[in-house]
């Protein structure tokens, strides 16, 4: 096989391969980008939450923090609290409220004060799972997403080798006087070259991500059990407590620097404390200590290099695929590199189109992009059906109709008595529940909110139970549910159903 020939079989796979998936990589270059500052464009119109203070005045310990949050919303279950999550931005506590609703809670690493709250169903979450898997949230999806880290390497690896000689093509900009093909052709090149050792960076940790989803995850130690008790939390959890386990931590492994804590979820569960080494050059990767919250003992201590196989250079993987490996400026980088590379997938589709065509260059953009959608032939019709399972799932994850009801629980947990809600508690909204009743021997039902005035809860028979519907209207201080169940011989019983104050 010669040269030419070979060149020619190099430059008629970089074109087929193009012409069929350049459309996904378009769509992942741009949601890619958009995520790498997605946080920062959900919390854009809360400039409360942005904090420029150094490390060295960042004082406020986890347990400062898990007190104010405590202080403002005691009825609230702590899940994370992070010291640092950007450098630019506040402290943040992930907590479930009441009604099950997860919040980012924002926190002045000063003083620990509240200064905000966003949705973790936000912008960045929905970025997030469109860029991993496409809003469907299932393996597959995974899968299919992270495939595409080969299809890039292919693209990147072909282009190379077509582009004969491509380092001197790093400062060819584009004749002014050509026809479109011509243009378009120098426009995707230049931005090839400039992009492409990110593209392979992309395109390697995108693999890593692939082998993961197959299962070759490697393993990671696992911490021994706490003592059990009868919550999570034992009683009288407070910050004092975190604070004292953070010692506990450092001691067990000197030098470690944690960044964030995971409290206990369940009653054997320990509390985790997660970060770095004050020796940043030891080794690349997280250190783990976990600490039993009840007696202090250390439940495991690691480091990088107890964990094997691919888990032990997934955060550096993850820092290299969303460019947080420099702070600020490397994610300033890939901003700009996948806006490029946005436009090589761009340009690359209007290249196919060129070829088929002789309308010149100040010729609109509609009828390029149908010539490209026409040559994908029988595929096209499996973007479609991607695009409706796509927004089908966005819909459903989205959006308030579709909202699961959950099980508000009272201060004494009752089987036979079921008070359900579907959505989020929001300040002057009405609020629906549900009352569901399998005990047969309550006979009517009134709702009380703080101390108002009561209304019955008429009930109708069902599936093997009595239901009937309310509706209240929260207010912005605490909100207090009595509920008063009485029975055939004119006996009453009480439940009672704390949930705070709604968060906006």
């Amino acid at each position: 096989m010669t040269a030419r020939v070979f060149r020619n079989y190099i430059f008629r796979t970089h074109s087929w391969v193009g012409l069929h998936f350049s459309l996904s990589l378009a769509f992942l270059f741009l949601s890619g980008t958009l995520l790498v500052a997605g946080l920062e464009l959900q919390l854009v119109g809360q400039p409360k939450v942005w904090n420029m203070s150094p490390a060295s005045e960042r004082t406020a310990t986890f347990g400062q923090l898990y007190d104010a949050f405590e202080a403002e919303y005691p009825l609230a279950t702590v899940s994370v609290i992070e010291k640092r999550p950007r450098p630019w931005l506040a402290s943040q506590i992930i907590a479930r409220m009441p009604w099950r609703e997860s919040v980012s809670f924002w926190a002045d690493p000063v003083d620990g004060t509240l200064v905000g709250a966003s949705s973790t169903k936000g912008l960045h979450d929905l970025l997030r799972e469109l860029h991993d898997n496409l809003l469907l949230k299932k393996q597959p999806a995974y899968l299919l997403v992270t495939s595409m880290s080969i299809i890039l390497l292919v693209m990147s690896v072909t282009g190379m080798v077509n582009y004969r000689r491509f380092w001197k093509g790093l400062f060819r900009l584009p004749p002014k006087q050509s026809t479109r093909r011509i243009w378009l052709g120098s426009v995707h090149r230049l931005a090839a070259v400039w992009v492409i050792p990110m593209l392979f960076v992309i395109a390697l940790t995108g693999f890593v991500f692939f082998l993961d989803g197959l299962g070759v995850e490697g393993s990671e130690p696992e911490a021994a059990r706490a003592a059990e008790r009868s919550a999570a939390l034992p009683d009288g959890f407070n910050g004092g407590a975190i604070d004292r386990a953070e010692a506990v931590a450092r001691d067990a492994l000197p030098g470690f620097e944690p960044r964030f804590v995971v409290l206990p979820g369940w009653p054997t569960g320990g509390m985790e404390f997660f970060g770095d080494h004050a020796d940043s050059l030891m080794s690349i990767g997280v250190y783990r200590v976990a600490v039993d919250p009840t007696n202090f003992e250390v439940l495991g201590a690691f480091a990088p290099s107890d964990v094997k196989g691919i888990a032990r250079i997934r955060p550096l993987v993850t820092m290299l695929h969303y460019g947080t490996w420099g702070g600020m400026f490397s994610r300033a980088f890939w901003i700009l590199f996948g806006l490029a590379a946005f436009g090589i997938a761009l340009t690359g589709m209007l290249i196919f189109a060129s070829r088929r065509s002789s309308i010149p260059l100040q010729a609109t953009m509609h009828g390029p992009l149908r010539r490209f959608w026409r040559g994908l032939g029988i595929m096209r019709w499996g973007y479609l059906l991607l695009v409706l399972a796509i927004t089908m799932a966005g819909i459903y994850t989205y959006s308030s109709a579709f909202e699961r009801q959950i099980r508000l629980q009272p201060g004494s947990p009752d089987e036979l008595i079921q008070l359900m809600a579907k959505r989020s508690l929001r300040a002057g909204e009405a609020y629906s529940l549900t009352l569901r009743v399998t005990d047969p021997d309550v006979k009517t039902a009134t709702l009380q909110l703080n101390a108002g005035p009561e209304q019955t809860v008429l009930l109708h028979a069902g599936d093997g139970a009595r239901a009937g519907t309310a509706d209240i209207q929260p207010g912005t201080g605490d909100n207090t549910i009595l509920l008063r169940l009485t029975g055939a011989d004119g006996e009453t019983r009480s439940l009672t159903y704390m949930l705070g104050r709604p968060v906006w």
